[in-house]
């Protein structure tokens, strides 16, 4: 959903610019904006079935360098080895992970949103 509403903000600063013809911003706009990013490559990334994430849900966030995530599926270690091994389906496996109460991840949540959002600088 983030990917598909920065798309559409990107188009209409574009629309806008060319429209007033300010040349200058945008050359300036075009040369500074960052990359576009694909959500499917981040979940595969991370080693979750990009599929299970469109159909059931999913939210992550990083803060102090740890990433907390909500997905609308139970992932297993044990499970997903297994079903690798079989050549089966499986919602995938973050290596690392560690399951955590829905109080903690609230709270990392809660943080989060109270912390003044960062501005890239060019």
């Amino acid at each position: 959903m983030t990917y598909f509403f920065y798309k559409s903000e990107a188009a209409s600063v574009m629309a806008i610019l060319q429209q007033a013809e300010h040349s200058p911003w945008l050359e300036l706009w075009l040369a500074n904006q960052s990359a576009l990013c694909s959500t499917k490559r981040v979940w595969d990334a991370l080693g979750v079935n990009s599929g299970a994430i469109l159909l059931d849900g999913g939210v992550s966030f990083l803060l102090d360098g740890t990433g907390y995530f909500c997905l609308g599926f139970p992932i297993n270690r044990i499970k997903h080895l297994a079903a690798v091994m079989a050549h089966a389906p499986t919602n995938g496996w973050i290596e690392g992970a560690v399951a955590i109460l829905p109080s903690v991840y609230e709270e990392a949540r809660r943080l989060k949103i109270a912390r003044p959002q960062e501005v890239p600088h060019v």
